[in-house]
């Protein structure tokens, strides 16, 4: 419980930090990211479902598949590096329903720390991501003989 607790607070922060300070490709991972634990808690709140990691849990292999849909669709389609790492820790999120799927053994801590690992490294990505880009945009700024975009970050 604590786990997800500091999970949903650092998603709460890199959300607002994306978008109080971030372009639209930081808006949209942090909106993905949201989306993912969204549906993933009203699933769990509809089913009653818990985190099951003997098998596939086929609709958590669905919100991991779609998510990694719309992670791939950013990093192709906007100018940030960061994107293709955000979209790669969901390839190991999704692959790993498929490895588990053909009955590879696998113990149920690995398949767990497969699934929810990736989502960390992606909010530290977005978080990472933002603070790029306001540094890119103060250096614009900056050598247009502008003042700063933004204030000065503490």
């Amino acid at each position: 419980m604590i786990r997800f607790t500091v999970a949903v607070s650092l998603l709460i922060l890199v959300t607002i930090f994306a978008f109080w300070r971030g372009g639209r490709p930081e808006r949209t991972a942090a909106t993905i990211l949201v989306s993912i634990l969204v549906t993933d808690q009203i699933y769990h709140n509809v089913f009653g479902a818990v985190g099951v990691y003997r098998e596939v849990d086929p609709v958590h292999a669905a919100i991991d598949g779609a998510a990694l849909v719309a992670m791939v669709w950013l990093a192709l389609g906007r100018d940030r590096v960061w994107t293709l790492w955000f979209a790669g820790f969901q390839v190991i999120a999704a692959m790993s329903h498929v490895v588990r799927a053909t009955d590879v053994k696998m113990y149920q801590l690995a398949y767990a720390i497969i699934i929810e690992g990736p989502f960390w490294g992606q909010m530290l990505l977005v978080g990472l991501g933002t603070w790029l880009h306001v540094r890119r945009q103060r250096g614009r700024a900056q050598a247009a003989g502008r003042p700063r975009a933004y204030p000065p970050l503490p």
